[in-house]
């Protein structure tokens, strides 16, 4: 629920009218919309459990791959270290090359023996199975090697799963959970929401009689409501191709630049095309 509110709050205004949100030709073409973020963005973690600390609160912009948040990864931190730990560990197999190297020497040594009649062929036979079961060791061990090596890569990676990092460039609409509360991804709160605000999305009611007028990659003049009623140039990201029937309208989407996030979502303003 209080996600819901908040999200209604982000995108107060966005059913301006009901029917459409098209104005008539007597007020000027212009048409009614309100100024959105262009993503909202519910984070939350990989993986379940307490929060460790969240670096931000709401207001504060955000970059992409900022660390925002992190879960207490005590247990998997310490998983991985003792996997890596066993990966690392090498005794084995350098005992198992030593084996192989001083057998293959002396197999050597008996093949050129056997020649001058001072070895069987019964202890060539017995040496180069000896040597043979150690290669086999060998790669018994390369292979427990690197299972090692993936079970470092899978712990590593449930550590991974306890970080949330921004997505966007944005600011933090809202924070919902604090350090020694537990989340959960079946939970109805994410730990933070994001806002990006740059660009800004213009969702509006056209009616259908501008149809054939308007395309994508047109541009719009979009009058905020604000101080001083700023104007901005809105360009046409999306338009659908599908009418409503019952208000013979269709739905343009406008992308506003917000460098700087100078403008606030949530703006009311009229958009009025070729102009």
């Amino acid at each position: 629920m209080k996600v819901a509110l908040s999200i209604l709050a982000l995108l107060a205004g966005a059913a301006v009218l009901s029917q459409g949100g098209a104005v008539s030709a007597s007020d000027d073409f212009a048409y009614d919309g309100v100024a959105q973020p262009s993503r909202v963005i519910h984070l939350g973690a990989a993986s379940e459990g307490l929060i460790a600390l969240v670096n931000v609160d709401r207001g504060d912009r955000v970059q992409v791959g900022q660390v925002l948040a992190q879960l207490d990864v005590a247990v998997p931190q310490a998983n991985a270290d003792l996997a890596r730990a066993r990966a690392q560990g090498s005794a084995a197999r350098r005992v198992i090359e030593a084996k192989i190297a001083d057998s293959r020497r002396r197999l050597a040594q008996y093949q050129a023996l056997m020649k001058d009649g001072f070895r069987t062929s019964e202890e060539v036979d017995l040496l180069q199975t000896e040597l043979s079961i150690e290669e086999l060791n060998l790669a018994s061990e390369e292979e427990a090697a690197e299972i090692q090596r993936l079970e470092v890569v899978r712990a590593e990676a449930l550590v991974q799963q306890g970080t949330m990092e921004s997505p966007i460039n944005g600011v933090v609409f809202e924070r919902f959970l604090s350090p020694g509360e537990y989340y959960s991804k079946s939970g109805s709160e994410p730990v933070l929401t994001l806002a990006q605000l740059d660009p800004l999305h213009v969702e509006v009611h056209v009616p259908v009689d501008l149809f054939g007028d308007i395309a994508v990659g047109g541009t719009a003049m979009v009058q905020l409501d604000a101080p001083g009623n700023p104007t901005t140039t809105g360009r046409v990201q999306v338009k659908d191709s599908v009418v409503d029937a019952a208000s013979r309208t269709f739905r343009v989407r406008l992308e506003i630049p917000n460098p700087e996030n100078q403008l606030p979502s949530g703006l009311r303003c009229r958009i009025r095309f070729g102009q």
